[in-house]
């Protein structure tokens, strides 16, 4: 899948609606690797599981980020032991959300919705470094 506004960037995507995360593997035509895990809270606030350096907890506008370190010799043909362990340490960090009483905002799991929150996501993140 290529989103219309970031054609540099190649993303395999997936969403899981039972537990409300979105994931998605970028691969940009000129950087590194990254994978993501996203999900959403109904009161506007997100959580992102992320291996990409450049992203900032940005608590303040309710974009909670969690950046974890890709192992050495990961690419996009061994990425899924990465992305169970980024899963079981999105999920981690879900729980103690749950323990502040936020809740998940329902995942849309077609092919529409995956890339209308990766644009989100996408575009939250600039927004957060002022490139936008």
């Amino acid at each position: 899948m290529v989103c219309n506004e970031y054609d540099g960037i190649v993303i395999r995507a997936f969403a899981d609606a039972d537990e409300s995360i979105y994931g998605a593997i970028l691969v940009p035509l000129h950087a590194d690797l990254v994978v993501e895990l996203v999900s959403y809270f109904r009161d506007g606030s997100s959580l992102a599981t992320t291996t990409n350096a450049t992203a900032a907890d940005r608590p303040d506008l309710g974009m909670h980020r969690q950046i974890v370190k890709i192992p050495q010799g990961v690419n996009v043909d061994s990425w899924d032991s990465l992305v169970m362990e980024l899963l079981d340490k999105h999920r981690e960090k879900i729980s103690a959300f749950a323990g502040q009483n936020r809740d998940l905002e329902p995942v849309d799991a077609t092919l529409l919705g995956i890339a209308k929150a990766i644009d989100l996501s996408i575009d939250r993140e600039l927004e957060a470094m002022g490139w936008t």
